[in-house]
């Protein structure tokens, strides 16, 4: 007789088989994944557990365990990851959003509150799947300029602001950081922000395998220290920097200094904000 198999027993096979596997948080992978497959919300998938799954369900759930068994990021095979309370489609082609990034959007939107709606000039450098240019965009009226020298991440941010915002709603530009800006666009900006890869090349090896296997290494690593986007950026933000404008990096609470210390003959005020564990997270540069 052919075994049944129903959600909850796939939890008991897929939970210990991704603990084996050190997977992160394995019993909220497995349901997700399971729910996924069935497309169902997670939350209600204790309603679904003594159901007989189909023969299609099963292969479909199994098949997004074994991935995850491998280390590949939970966002990847749903496609999609949520920040700032928006769903944002994700792939291998961009970073997956973080919620330690929630802090450089809200020292924005709290800066863009304070200054009239006609001036709000923002610039995202290295905008990745649009997370930030789009949740500034939807939340608070403005004009927004997005940067990323990939165009496979291009690709993935346009779609997420057609969906979220509407077409039109960012002006999308391919290259690397300020050069990428046309000429018609504006000299100076209100508030440029930036989340730049800053993980050293020497330390790929220690970190978790969803991050080194899986995200894309041009947006992960930042040279041979993790620094090198601040010393590109540190050349030439004070141009673009418009008179009271605010920029806002996001770092390595470890280098924090170090990024620091590229902008001090700039004539900026420096500061720093701290995310929700009390540790530099944002370097906060005042024209």
């Amino acid at each position: 007789m052919k075994e049944s198999w129903t959600p909850l027993k796939v939890l008991q096979w897929a939970v210990p088989l991704l603990r084996q596997n050190q997977v992160l948080h394995p019993r909220y992978s497995a349901m997700c994944l399971a729910a996924f497959g069935l497309g169902v919300d997670p939350l209600s998938l204790h309603l679904h557990f003594d159901r007989v799954l189909k023969g299609g369900e099963l292969k479909r759930i199994r098949g997004y365990i074994r991935r995850r068994m491998r280390h590949e990021p939970l966002e990847y095979i749903l496609g999609e990851a949520f920040f700032f309370g928006l769903p944002f489609k994700v792939s291998p082609a961009v970073l997956r959003p973080r919620p330690e990034t929630g802090q450089l959007v809200e020292i924005a939107l709290d800066t863009l509150a304070k200054i009239p709606e006609e001036r709000r000039l923002v610039l995202d450098l290295g905008t990745g799947c649009g997370n930030i240019a789009i949740t500034i965009a939807k939340y608070l009226p403005c004009r927004v300029w997005a940067v990323d020298i990939s165009k496979k991440a291009l690709a993935v941010a346009q779609a997420n602001a057609r969906r979220l915002l509407g077409a039109g709603a960012v002006e999308w530009r391919r290259g690397n950081w300020f050069s990428a800006l046309a000429k018609r666009d504006p000299g100076q900006f209100q508030v440029i922000l930036c989340n730049p890869p800053y993980i050293a090349r020497f330390e790929r090896d220690l970190l978790n395998p969803e991050i080194a296997g899986f995200e894309p290494p041009v947006a992960v690593f930042g040279g041979k220290t993790g620094l090198d986007p601040y010393r590109a950026i540190a050349r030439i933000l004070q141009k673009k920097l418009a008179p009271n404008g605010v920029a806002l990096m996001e770092l390595d609470p470890g280098r924090a200094r170090e990024v620091n210390s590229f902008f001090k003959d700039q004539g900026l005020k420096r500061s720093f904000g701290k995310d929700d564990t009390g540790v530099n997270r944002v370097l906060i540069l005042k024209h």
